[in-house]
């Protein structure tokens, strides 16, 4: 008994020493890993991390324990405005260079100025700001400013899209760059007072002629259709079948 008792001790400590190891060269094959990719590689914790299947924090340890110094992070650049020294001069050429097909963020990011900047510039250098993702030739000419005179002159979206054949995205950048407000959407006013006698017999004359149901004639005519099913009943018209009652949202 005491000879087996010593056995398994002994294959204990042998297991042991096995998990010691294999632990020992786990670490060792990921302080590897975490050299290659943020070392070798200049990949950022976070990329590093999600590469090796640790946490950031795992790979500091790694990093610290392979005798790497981590990267400081580049101190951000708030509240910086970058003074230009002939800003007529300046917006020209910015102008120029964005007729000439660069983007916004291409210039943005090579002047060192925010986008907002970039588009000031550009329009104080005679520039007109394209619609987002489009080059040079992609608006016909004079297109943005006959959105804005049919806008003013009370065209709707799906009018202006016929006529010029354009997209209802393009109409809404046109009219956001040329800074005017969008009309606002007519909604269909609720009956919330008592309908006038004329309008009763309109109601009860379309529902006996077209043979609407109770729910589709209240979504035509702007009703809410338990309401309009009540009016009905009391002006001694009879409801056509039960129909199918809409969910409630």
């Amino acid at each position: 008994m005491t000879d087996f008792l010593a056995l398994v001790v002994s294959a204990a400590k042998e297991a042991e020493t096995e998990a010691q190891e294999t632990d020992a060269e786990r670490r060792e094959r990921l302080i590897g890993l975490a050299r290659r990719y943020y070392v070798t590689r200049r990949c950022s914790m976070e990329t590093a991390a999600e590469a090796i299947g640790v946490s950031v924090g795992y790979l500091a340890g790694l990093l610290a324990e392979g005798g790497v110094e981590l990267r400081g992070q580049k101190p951000r650049r708030r509240g910086v405005r970058r003074e230009i020294e002939n800003p007529e001069e300046f917006a020209r050429q910015l102008a120029a260079e964005y007729a000439a097909g660069e983007s916004l963020n291409a210039l943005s990011l090579a002047h060192n100025l925010g986008k907002d900047r970039t588009r000031e510039f550009i329009r104080a250098g005679g520039g007109t700001i394209r619609p987002t993702g489009t080059a040079p030739g992609d608006v016909p000419a004079g297109q943005p400013a006959e959105i804005v005179r049919l806008h003013a002159e009370g065209w709707s979206y799906r009018k202006i899209q016929d006529h010029l054949g354009c997209s209802a995205y393009r109409i809404a950048q046109a009219l956001h760059l040329a800074e005017v407000s969008p009309r606002e959407f007519k909604r269909r006013p609720k009956n919330g007072g008592p309908p006038s006698r004329a309008e009763i017999e309109r109601l009860i004359t379309r529902y006996s002629v077209e043979l609407v149901g109770i729910v589709k004639l209240a979504r035509l005519e702007g009703w809410d259709w338990r309401r309009l099913r009540d009016l009905f009943i009391a002006e001694g018209v009879r409801i056509r079948g039960p129909g199918p009652v809409p969910k409630r949202k």
